[in-house]
């Protein structure tokens, strides 16, 4: 699982082998240990040891205090990254009532109708880029107000494709 994190303004490349219990990070392999125990969990990396409480997770966004400090970090994984890379932004980090195309492509499948409830995460639409399907789901739970496309459309970066009340 490889991630990219900022923390305290510092950018980390993160790689984790959740099997061997090892953490690459920024190119320097690491042993570490996550624990839980009352509400707090412990993540030890080699002999440093950070106690994180109050841990929020929602999507791709993670709050904590680790040893009382807030924090929050925004997670991404190689799918968000290469977006990322190519100027492009993953759904989660777009406005979320309007849902806009995250790349270029077309449109393969409409898996709902205006009027429709959706729930966080559910798949709105599959769009085809690159070569590749891409399911964009809903970032919030809610109501289809409006679909801005049709099926077999292609349409350009960021075009609006669904609007949620």
């Amino acid at each position: 699982m490889k991630q990219k994190i900022n923390y305290k303004n510092e950018q980390l490349d993160l790689e984790i082998d959740l099997d061997e219990g090892l953490a690459l990070i920024n190119g320097e392999h690491f042993e570490y240990e996550i624990s839980e125990y009352n509400g707090r969990y412990y993540f030890r990396i080699g002999n440093q040891l950070w106690i994180l409480a109050n841990v929020q997770v929602r999507g791709t966004q993670i709050r904590f205090n680790i040893d009382g400090y807030p924090l929050q970090l925004q997670i991404k994984n190689e799918q968000a990254l290469l977006l990322e890379t190519l100027g492009m932004k993953p759904e989660l980090e777009q406005s979320t009532k309007d849902i806009k195309a995250p790349m270029p492509g077309k449109v393969l499948s409409i898996e709902v109708e205006e009027g429709n409830q959706v729930q966080e995460g559910e798949t709105i639409l599959v769009l085809e880029a690159m070569k590749m399907e891409n399911e964009i789901k809903s970032p919030i739970q809610g109501r289809i107000k409006t679909i801005q496309v049709e099926l077999g459309q292609t349409i350009d970066k960021q075009t609006l494709l669904v609007e949620l009340e």
